[in-house]
């Protein structure tokens, strides 16, 4: 277990950046996971965690909430809600819809709270470091300001 002070910030980073595997980091002592919020935008590469929700529901019967914004392109958003929801009812998983407005972070961060999700599912950390200096995307502002892993 390693704490997530500035004097381990570079460890966590190293930890994170070269694991092949994905890394759960949680605040504080871990928990028993009922439901998570699975924020997937359909791009080939990040399909591993659709994966990853699809492991978590199927093995350790966690619900799951599919995290869809309303801002952009509403055709594009419902097609990617569309392709998740394919992927995980072909291994026996259903999944509640959860639509957002708003900043990305703050809406990933209210709807995981508003749907009582005590894990949040998320990627792409190739572009996005989780704990870069100055950084402002929206999943390492998620990340950083959501009640749960």
């Amino acid at each position: 277990m390693i704490d997530r002070s500035p004097s381990n910030e570079t460890i966590l980073h190293d930890i994170i950046q070269h694991c092949s595997r994905p890394v759960l980091l949680v605040p504080g002592p871990a928990q028993e996971l009922k439901r998570a919020l699975l924020v997937y935008d359909g791009v080939r590469r990040q399909r591993r965690r659709c994966n990853i929700a699809t492991y978590l529901a199927s093995r350790h019967k966690v619900s799951l909430v599919i995290f869809a914004t309303k801002e952009g392109d509403q055709k594009a958003m419902q097609k990617t809600v569309a392709v998740a929801n394919r992927h995980l009812r072909k291994h026996g998983v259903d999944a509640e819809l959860f639509e957002a407005n708003g900043p990305i972070a703050a809406a990933i961060r209210d709807s995981a709270v508003e749907a009582q999700c005590d894990l949040i599912i998320t990627g792409g950390y190739s572009y996005y470091p989780v704990f870069a200096p100055n950084e402002f995307s929206g999943r390492t502002s998620a990340r950083q300001r959501a009640p749960c892993p």
